[in-house]
């Protein structure tokens, strides 16, 4: 039983050199929650309002970071590019070094669900139904 509540007690955290990267890219970062991804790590966190998911190789460059945003708060050029398409329901924007994109929920009047990909200029990537 001791060893059963030690793996549910264990906290996951990233190595120091990691935690030093993270505190430096995302200062105001509050509710940080690690979780080790195959070999890279990965922090579920709240900055500024904005729940953020951020990714780390082993040696602590950031590979990815996507932030959830509110419908009021996507660009307008996205916004004007996709809900050609239909209601937004939701909105990530993931940011991959050197590159901003953006993936949405949208509903049509028909009730069906897509995930769109856009990039920074509203040109959608990709359609897939959900």
């Amino acid at each position: 039983m001791d060893f059963i509540k030690s793996i549910f007690a264990k906290k996951n955290t990233a190595p120091d050199h990691i935690k030093i990267k993270f505190k430096q890219l995302f200062p105001k970062a509050i509710g940080v929650e690690w979780c080790k991804l195959k070999d890279n790590m990965e922090a579920v966190f709240t900055e500024e309002g904005k729940e953020k998911i951020s990714l780390f190789s082993p040696n602590g460059n950031l590979i990815e970071l996507k932030t959830n945003l509110s419908i009021e708060a996507i660009p307008n050029p996205i916004t004007k590019a996709v809900e050609q398409e239909g209601e937004i329901m939701n909105c990530i924007s993931i940011f991959v070094p050197e590159v901003l994109n953006y993936e949405l929920i949208v509903r049509d009047s028909n009730l069906k669900r897509y995930r769109i990909s856009s990039d920074k200029n509203g040109s959608i990537l990709s359609k897939v139904e959900l």
